[in-house]
Order: C-alpha cells, then structure tokens, then sequence
C-alpha cells in the first residue's frame, strides 16, 4: 500500500501495489525513505552520546531496617514443617506398696552380693587385744608375785621376779582371761612378749644366760621359741609369735606360757635369768554383724538408717523397680 496517501494524489488511494506499478510516488517514496533513514540514524547517535554522559545508576543501600524486612519476608515464605506430636503414655498401673522388711531384705542381699560373705558372717579386719596374764600357777627358783609382771613389756619396769640364786634352771607358768572373741588363725598372727634380764654377777664366761617360750593348751606344748641368749642386765624383750589354728579351741580359754630359763656360768659364778613383764598380743576376729569396723556401725543400724537420703533413695528406686517390673 502507498505510505503516501495522506499527503499525494494517487490514483491507487486504498490499493495494495508494487513500486513498479506506484510510478506516481516513487520519487517521493525515494526522498521519504532517505530522510527518514538519515533522522534514524540520528537519533541512534544522539541515544548512544546521551547514554554515555547519564551516570550509571547506582543499587539503593540497603540499611538495617531493610535487612530486617527482608529477613521477615523470606521467614514468611518459608512454609513452617509441621510438629511432630508425641504419642501420650498411658498411665502406669498402680502396684501394691512394697513393705520396708522386703526392701531391707534387698538391701542385706545387696551387701551381702558385694562383700560375697553371709549375713551372719561377713569378715571384718581382725583387732588386736592386749591380754595380761592373771594368775601365776607354777614357778619356781623365782620370787614375786603376779603383779610383778603385769606390766608393758616394750617399757622399762622396776618390778621383776627375781633369781633366788638356786637351782640351774627357773620355770614361770601363767594363765590369761578368755579372749573377747575368736581368735585370728594364720601364721604369726598371734605374739607373746616377755621383757627379761639376766642378773648382774660379773660375767668371765663366753656363755650367756638363756630362756625358751613355750605357749601351751591344757599342758600340750602349741609351739616353743627354743633357745634364746639373754645378755643385757637392763632388760630386752623377747617376742614369741605363733598360729592360733593349732590349737584345739580357737577362742583360746585354756592357753598358758611357760617360760624357763637356762643359768650359765659354773656353781662360783653364775648369771640367771630374771621376768620383768609377760604380755598377750591377741588378734581377734570379729564379724561385721557385731560391728562394723570400717564405718563403725552394725549391719542392723545400717538396715534401720533413715529411708530419705538422698544415696539411699536410688537404691531403693532401684529395688522397687526390679521387684516390679512392670512400673
């Protein structure tokens, strides 16, 4: 169609033709092409110059207020997951009260797993009881009496039974009370000790004076020390242990100590043996459900403590929840 026909008068107004057939206007269509071209390119030039001089423009800041806007937006687009509900537990079944003597059973079987000894006999460690002789029932060549060598032996004492001077050997034979308990078996758990001297004769020979120990149990010989040389004037302890597991009964009522000297020296000068204190170290055996040593209470004050502190409580928790299983 002729792009003139506003401003020519063309004979082919309204109608769709070819330049060839527009022989009219083409000179005119030439020229208004032309023109149009040139303002085109133009303008091109001036868009491009006016482009070059306009600063860029620069992105808006965003301050704090806007990071916090935008930091809200995003959470609202996030879809929020779903919460996971919890299954409701149903209520536990109430179980009939345990009684207190089931839970001290507990307790008494629970000690009684951890120091693998019974009830009744749950070792403890042994203790010593000092024991003095209290009766003399035999002696001879010797005077004094008992209280003489009741006495520490391990200490100096002015008291002794002395030498009557006669006789080439002396013999000292003495009881003690009954131990409080039984006594310990084992070898040299049990130890006598006997503080002696010999007497103050001047001494020419090599030979000195000795004594020998003998621990005895309704007159049998238990054990003897054999031959021990005594030489300082002042005194000096002997020491005798031995095992109580030879003897016949273990609480001990019926041992004695007997205890010879032997003189040296011949009938003009003689050194003798003289018994400044006689003492029995007992080791004892004495069972947890008397006393309990280690914490210094028996087994029954332990069961009846008080069932509210705090490290007792979660061991009776613990025996609740064993002898019931289904809480």
């Amino acid at each position: 169609m002729c792009i003139f026909i506003d401003n020519w008068d063309c004979n082919f107004a309204g109608t769709e033709i070819t330049l060839d057939i527009c022989k009219t206007c083409i000179k005119a269509r030439k020229l208004y092409h032309e023109t149009k071209h040139d303002e085109a390119l133009q303008k091109q030039q001036q868009m491009i110059e006016k482009r070059k001089k306009e600063p860029k423009p620069q992105k808006p800041q965003q301050t704090m207020e806007t990071k916090e806007r935008e930091s809200k937006r995003r959470k609202k687009d996030i879809v929020p997951e779903k919460k996971r509900e919890r299954p409701q537990k149903e209520p536990a079944k109430k179980q009939p009260a345990i009684e207190d003597s089931v839970i001290q059973e507990s307790l008494v079987d629970q000690i009684e797993t951890e120091t693998g000894s019974s009830k009744n006999e749950i070792e403890d460690e042994s203790s010593i009881e000092t024991l003095e002789p209290i009766s003399i029932t035999e002696m001879k060549n010797l005077e004094g009496s008992i209280n003489d060598i009741r006495d520490d032996p391990t200490k100096p004492t002015d008291t002794w039974l002395r030498s009557t001077g006669k006789g080439e050997t002396c013999l000292l034979k003495a009881d003690f009370p009954n131990p409080p308990d039984q006594l310990q078996a084992g070898e040299d758990q049990q130890e006598f000790l006997v503080r002696v001297r010999r007497t103050e004769d001047e001494f020419f020979f090599p030979l000195l004076p000795e004594i020998n120990i003998k621990i005895c149990e309704e007159d049998t010989v238990v054990t003897e020390s054999g031959r021990i040389e005594v030489e300082d004037t002042h005194g000096e302890v002997v020491s005798l242990t031995w095992n109580a597991g030879r003897l016949f009964d273990m609480y001990g009522p019926d041992v004695e100590i007997i205890i010879e000297g032997f003189t040296s020296g011949d009938e003009d000068m003689q050194n003798r043996i003289e018994i400044g204190a006689v003492e029995w170290r007992a080791n004892l055996v004495q069972s947890m459900s008397e006393k309990d040593q280690s914490k210094g209470q028996t087994l029954e004050e332990k069961l009846a403590a008080p069932l509210i502190e705090e490290s007792e409580d979660e061991t009776i928790d613990t025996i609740r929840s064993d002898l019931n299983p289904l809480e």
